[in-house]
């Protein structure tokens, strides 16, 4: 008995050991990824300063703590400074794949030349789970999916004190597969925002419909694979065009996106995308599927319907009489696609279809959209430099 009592102790110290380094490996993984973000944020430009970087002592969690994290954005955004007094990351024994972003219930927002606000939460909670290939390697994407939940959210003036807006409630989330085939997702994301309203001061001067409040707003898209070459090189290069300053070049962005959306046409590229809406007496539910034919022009269908249409046009006008002309002549092109909803009200009601350049809507050809001409968007503009891929 005395050598079993021995054998399970040294096994408990064994595991305990095992634990031990683990956690320390894994707080070791947070400091290197808190720097290296850091260092991805300089080399585009932005300015980062932080007091020191502390780790946890818990041993049911790995945790850095980041003092005093302050961002300011490259001048070509603004310049605007967001500071956060506190900032950690920490990963639960229980999920080590989950990585839990600590964010403070205040943001402090300066503007480069003007005031400064606070962005406020009553909760928030940010979390990103990683490949497993991440903890045993370097992986050039190690982020497969993340959500951010938050209520109580607001901003507000710091001189003044009173509240810009509020968000009753933001849900967001996000999926990725750098290896997904045609077949799958490569990209997925999801926002939701509910009980949208500006201040009641603000909605008076600038004379905004429905108090200035929107009751519900969701949007959704997702993209098949697979992942063109290239276009993880895209946020940098179009980075790069906004520092770049001088005289601008128009369609140096199109020459950037163009060959990797072309190649992921040809791959078989296609996604969905969808729109929910509740504002004032509207609501609003929209759903498209796209793709692209053998020539690599898109096609698609989509389906919109809006309750309260008529309504929301009314208030609007009624809130701005100078736009009333327009809000008349947008029911008069819109009048023909009115129907009635199962309990007798009217409803905007619109079936579309992109198919060998024609759009139709509700089954009747309305225009003949321009092929898109790839060869062309990928040249440089006459007299413009050749841009650096």
């Amino acid at each position: 008995m005395a050598r079993f009592y021995a054998y399970l102790l040294r096994m408990i110290l064994l595991l305990a050991l095992i634990w031990l380094a683990g956690w320390w490996y894994l707080q070791g993984q947070l400091v290197t990824g808190f720097r290296n973000i850091e260092a991805q944020y300089r080399g585009q430009g932005w300015v980062v300063t932080h007091g020191d970087i502390s780790r946890g002592t818990s041993p049911l969690a790995a945790r850095i703590n980041v003092a005093g994290l302050t961002l300011t954005l490259p001048s070509t955004a603004g310049g605007a400074v967001v500071s956060m007094p506190e900032f950690a990351l920490h990963i639960d024994a229980i999920d080590p794949q989950i990585m839990h972003i600590d964010l403070p219930p205040k943001i402090g927002v300066k503007l480069a030349s003007g005031p400064a606000f606070s962005l406020n939460f009553q909760t928030i909670d940010v979390t990103n789970r990683f490949t497993p290939a991440a903890f045993f390697g370097k992986t050039a994407h190690p982020v497969r999916s993340g959500t951010l939940s938050a209520t109580g959210v607001s901003l507000v003036g710091q001189d003044e004190g009173f509240i810009l807006f509020s968000i009753g409630k933001i849900s967001s989330a996000f999926t990725s597969d750098p290896d997904a085939t045609s077949a799958g997702t490569a990209f997925s994301s999801s926002q939701s925002y509910d009980d949208f309203a500006l201040s009641p001061v603000l909605t008076q001067i600038i004379g905004l419909p429905f108090q200035g409040a929107v009751k519900h707003l969701a949007t959704s898209m997702s993209l098949s694979g697979p992942i063109p070459p290239g276009f993880y090189q895209l946020g940098d290069q179009l980075h790069g065009l906004a520092a770049a300053g001088g005289r601008p070049d128009p369609n140096a962005s199109e020459r950037i996106l163009a060959p990797v959306i072309q190649a992921w046409a040809v791959a078989g590229g296609h996604g969905a995308l969808s729109l929910d809406a509740e504002i004032g007496p509207m609501t609003v539910h929209g759903q498209t599927n796209f793709s692209f034919d053998a020539a690599q022009q898109p096609q698609g269908t989509g389906h919109v319907t809006a309750a309260g249409f008529g309504a929301f046009l009314a208030a609007v006008a009624d809130a701005y009489p100078a736009a009333s002309d327009i809000m008349t002549n947008v029911d008069t092109k819109l009048a023909p696609y009115m129907v009635k909803d199962p309990n007798g009200n009217q409803e905007l009601l619109l079936n579309l279809a992109l198919a060998k350049s024609v759009l139709s809507v509700n089954g009747s050809a309305v225009d003949t959209m321009p092929q898109i001409d790839w060869q062309s968007l990928g040249q440089p503009a006459p007299n413009m430099p050749q841009t650096q891929q």
